[in-house]
């Protein structure tokens, strides 16, 4: 048992511990493996990053097991926000280029053109930009519409050059 800092650290036969000053766990990781750090963990930094990956998850777990469905995966993350990120991938000027949200809500903004938009509403399922422009529309009821004079906020009617239709229909101007 050594104390640093205010902190004490324990090593046990099977694990190593970082107590704060009334006992409790601020970090542990056992001799089988498995870790826990009770705040942020960060990996690398930004004035001397990692010249290949950041972080590496590895897993062998398959969406159902026994017949069960669970939710385990290389990542796992929670947002206990319902309408929080889950992720927020970012470019090396800060600019946010994807989001993916706790609802399902997902964001993809290309620092290059095109962009993606993966908003289920009652309107639309997807939208693609690209220059500012709507490239593409995937509707929620299975529709399609490609090119021509697409609006995004729905204020003006559609008119596709492509209309793939979800009974296998499809008209082309």
């Amino acid at each position: 048992q050594n104390s640093v800092w205010g902190s004490v650290h324990e090593f046990t036969n099977t694990q190593y511990s970082i107590r704060n000053t009334v006992g409790t766990d601020t970090a542990r990781f056992d001799t089988n493996g498995a870790g826990f750090v009770g705040k942020q963990l960060n990996v690398g930094t930004s004035s001397a990053p990692n010249t290949s990956y950041g972080l590496i998850a590895y897993a062998n777990s398959a969406p159902i097991i026994n017949s069960v469905p669970n939710n385990y995966a290389s990542v796992y993350s929670r947002n206990l926000n319902s309408t929080g990120r889950v992720w927020c991938g970012e470019s090396a000027g800060q600019a946010v280029t994807s989001e993916i949200f706790s609802n399902g809500n997902a964001k993809f903004t290309a620092v290059q053109t095109p962009n993606l938009d993966i908003v289920p509403t009652s309107s639309y399922y997807f939208r693609l930009f690209s220059g500012g422009q709507v490239n593409a529309i995937g509707f929620s009821s299975g529709n399609l519409m490609i090119g021509g004079t697409l609006d995004g906020t729905f204020a003006t009617e559609q008119d596709p050059n492509i209309e793939l239709k979800n009974d296998g229909t499809a008209t082309f101007k």
